[in-house]
């Protein structure tokens, strides 16, 4: 069985302060994929992204899983809102550039039905100028503090993608059957 990550990072995709935790956000998620208990990807499983990239290149890795991948995996960490025009959640992957999330879902359905899309970013209902919120962000100039509002609740404890190694609890295992039974399982999901 064949699989493909594609870990998307924009932590730097509009005008104002930029997220650095979203640049760590795909480095614990590549570290996490590769782990055991991740499910022991290869390098050349995922896919290497530029920080901030364009649609074009995201559809191009997409577009490039319709020959073998059975398995997509994508992470989007970055700036997000909910645009009200358009009544649909949408990410900013650079700074020309805004995407309905339902896009990156639709364009993956068309190539294989094993597909797990995360989306970290935020939801705040907004007046989009669509397809880029470019004139928008430059009009606020508080937007990045309006964006990252402390009004909205918030964990009280960080999130993190790593975990212990699923060895510690099945010391017997070989790592290469480990990874064969992982990838059984998401074949039979």
């Amino acid at each position: 069985m064949q699989r493909k990550a594609i870990l998307i990072e924009s932590s730097n995709a509009v005008i104002g302060k930029p997220l650095p935790g979203a640049a760590q956000d795909v480095k614990n998620w590549q570290n996490f994929l590769q782990s055991d208990v991740g499910g022991m990807w290869n390098d050349n499983e995922i896919a290497d992204i530029p920080s901030c990239p364009t649609w074009e290149k995201v559809l191009e890795e997409v577009i490039t899983c319709r020959e073998c991948p059975y398995y997509v995996f994508i992470v989007f960490s970055g700036h997000g809102a909910f645009d009200k025009n358009l009544n649909k959640d949408v990410i900013s992957l650079n700074h020309n550039q805004v995407i309905p999330v339902e896009d990156i879902c639709e364009t993956v359905s068309n190539i294989t039905k094993n597909a797990v899309i995360i989306i970290d970013a935020c939801r705040e209902e907004k007046d989009y100028v669509f397809p880029t919120p470019f004139n928008d962000f430059t009009q606020l100039p508080d937007w990045n503090a309006i964006f990252e509002s402390l009004r909205r609740p918030s964990l009280t404890k960080p999130l993190c993608e790593s975990a212990l190694s699923i060895t510690a609890y099945f010391p017997y295992t070989d790592m290469q059957e480990l990874r064969g039974a992982y990838l059984m399982d998401i074949k039979e999901a």
